[in-house]
């Protein structure tokens, strides 16, 4: 039997727990009892950590009384009962506004008012339970932000580097992948020549990478904040979660460098070389650390082959009032250890 639910609904609630869970409870028009469920969905969930408070559009007209009574009586809340489990079979939101995300990304996570298009479709004993609203109002708040989001977006949080919880969805050896990051993140940014506020961004798991978390790598991203009386943070986070909108290193530095082989140069020339080099990307917004175990060889090497090479940058930091942060230690392995 199918439950067609979604006129009847007065408001209710849905939390995304994990990748493979989400509950929540339901209040249909006209009933003093609620319908609570408990589901686990097969379909990786891309919205971790949101809580959704949802209920009609003001402007939806919805049936009257007497249609309401007809299917939300009494009996319909008694047949399904007060607790529902079973499976996910659809968890879609679409034509969001403001389009922060949707379901199956998510650009920006703030506690905010949204208005789009929902179907929450869910198996249990009973049948098929179908909640589309298709003029759906939302009173959306995010937990555990900083910890959690997909490939194609970042999440990310201001910190003094104090407490950071970790995401409880991920294994032990992530979390610790995780916090050995932070506390790399919190080293730079208590050090005397990099003190500030900072934004620190984790690249989280994505659905294909849920398969295979023993190859994934975290990915960290840093950002000092250059004027905190005026930051722009809500915007920069938009902009730097969208892949396309951070472009590699090498493709901003106009004329390109110069990067002679370690070899070829003297210890004087290697010296200049450097200068040169963090001189060329500081102008761009671009700043690096190099932890006490990198000599200048080591330093250049990463520089060169792993910043310039390799790494994304939004090309708009000195715009947004930002600069963008490297330190060595995140590549040493003797920090790595320790």
């Amino acid at each position: 039997m199918i439950y067609y639910l979604g006129e009847l609904i007065e408001c209710g609630e849905l939390n995304v727990t994990s990748v493979s869970s989400v509950d929540g409870w339901l209040k249909l028009a006209g009933e003093t009892k609620m319908i609570r469920f408990e589901l686990h969905s097969i379909e990786s969930q891309t919205l971790i950590g949101c809580q959704i408070k949802f209920a009609h559009s003001a402007a939806t007209e919805l049936p009257d009384d007497d249609e309401q009574s007809k299917y939300s009586s009494p009996a319909i809340v008694d047949l399904l009962g007060p607790s529902q489990t079973g499976q996910v079979i659809t968890l879609e939101l679409a034509d969001v506004v403001p389009d922060d995300f949707d379901s199956h990304e998510v650009r920006v996570r703030r506690a905010n008012g949204y208005r789009g298009r929902m179907q929450f479709v869910w198996k249990s004993e009973d049948g098929l339970i179908d909640i589309t609203i298709s003029d759906c109002e939302m009173d959306v708040t995010w937990e555990n932000a900083a910890a959690q989001s997909n490939e194609t977006h970042t999440v990310a949080t201001t910190t003094k580097f104090g407490a950071y919880p970790t995401a409880n969805t991920f294994s032990g050896k992530m979390q610790e992948k995780v916090v050995r990051q932070l506390h790399q993140a919190r080293a730079f940014g208590e050090s005397e020549d990099h003190r500030g506020e900072y934004l620190l961004s984790l690249c989280m798991p994505s659905n294909e990478d849920l398969t295979n978390m023993a190859n994934f790598q975290v990915q960290t991203m840093l950002h000092r904040v250059e004027d905190e009386k005026t930051p722009r943070l809500v915007e920069f986070m938009d902009e730097i979660s969208q892949k396309a909108n951070n472009i590699p290193v090498y493709e901003l530095i106009e004329p390109p460098i110069q990067t002679p082989k370690i070899e070829d140069m003297s210890t004087e020339q290697l010296q200049a070389k450097l200068v040169e080099i963090t001189r060329r990307l500081m102008a761009l917004g671009i700043e690096f650390k190099a932890c006490k175990h990198f000599d200048d060889a080591q330093t250049y090497d990463w520089i060169v082959n792993r910043i310039i090479a390799w790494e994304h940058v939004h090309p708009k930091l000195k715009e947004f009032k930002m600069r963008r942060c490297f330190d060595s230690a995140f590549w040493c392995d003797v920090c790595i250890q320790d």
